[in-house]
């Protein structure tokens, strides 16, 4: 894997009559890189890309993106972006655009691959490079200016050669969200919520034998070995790390400041996150070497 990923966004308010679009504005770097997203004040959003030291920070695409993914090699970035047909900030919407689709950004530009009345996020890929899992939450109904109603969010996988989409998880009364396919391709880690905390629940990749993983956790990463799965704990919280059956849990990090999930480096040594400045309460990007439990800042926004 080339790349690191990380999402940096403070939720706020849309701009008044502001009309947002995906604009690719250079192409994604090659080489060693960590690839984040940056939103401060609404839309547009920026995907950068910049080198392990914080420098050579380049933009790469602007606009209504929630949330993004690069692939194992580096080569394409998947985004969950609101529907460009939309006029997003009529409605006044803290929360973001009402529908939300995948896109895919790689040498050739940008394709939409998903659509509908739907939001669809929490993406990832599979260790190969060949599918992608995402969560989908149908029937978006906007309520009033701050209150959007769906169905509950359910796992999709979705095979990017030929198209095909198919269903994975199909609950009605609880969310099932934020798949993340072991290296294998054996097994799915999910997040759900059918208890009263979250807690990480873990499939066969077929979608059959839900089984609980690990409890109080959040957004979780395998390590690219399959050995290791990091997850977050609290939000603001801890990474802490599991062995692949879920057991052996340790903390890595002890701040209580973590805002988002952990991202391994490719050889297994380095955590990449975003956590919170007590100084300035904006969020940070910072890094953990595993075993010696040392953070620093690399890059605030």
């Amino acid at each position: 894997m080339a790349s690191l990923f990380l999402c940096l966004a403070l939720a706020s308010p849309l701009n008044a009559h502001e009309r947002v679009v995906l604009r690719i504005l250079n192409p994604i770097p090659k080489g060693k890189k960590i690839i984040y997203l940056h939103r401060l004040s609404g839309f547009p959003a920026t995907i950068y890309s910049m080198k392990s030291d914080g420098s050579a920070r380049t933009p790469i695409l602007e606009g209504s993106i929630m949330e993004m993914r690069p692939s194992p090699d580096g080569k394409k970035i998947l985004v969950s972006a609101g529907d460009p047909e939309e006029n997003y900030s009529t409605e006044g919407h803290y929360w973001g655009p009402v529908h939300m689709h995948l896109w895919l950004m790689d040498e050739k530009g940008i394709r939409q691959l998903t659509s509908g009345n739907v939001r669809d996020g929490a993406a990832s890929w599979s260790f190969d490079g060949k599918k992608v899992y995402f969560a989908r939450a149908s029937n978006v109904e906007v309520l009033n200016h701050d209150e959007l109603n769906t169905g509950a969010p359910n796992i999709w996988e979705f095979e990017l050669e030929s198209g095909k989409m198919r269903q994975l998880t199909t609950s009605e009364d609880y969310a099932n969200f934020h798949p993340r396919p072991s290296p294998d391709g054996k097994k799915i880690a999910f997040i759900s919520l059918r208890n009263p905390k979250p807690q990480i629940y873990i499939m066969n990749a077929d979608g059959t034998n839900e089984q609980p993983f690990i409890e109080d956790a959040m957004f979780g990463n395998w390590s690219q070995d399959g050995t290791r799965f990091a997850i977050l704990r609290g939000q603001p919280g801890d990474i802490f790390i599991a062995n692949a059956d879920g057991k052996d849990i340790k903390q890595v990090t002890k701040t209580k400041r973590v805002v988002s999930e952990p991202s391994w480096s490719p050889d297994g040594k380095k955590i990449v996150y975003a956590e919170i400045n007590p100084e300035s309460g904006s969020e940070i990007l910072s890094d953990s070497t595993i075993g010696q439990n040392r953070n620093y800042v690399r890059r605030e926004n």
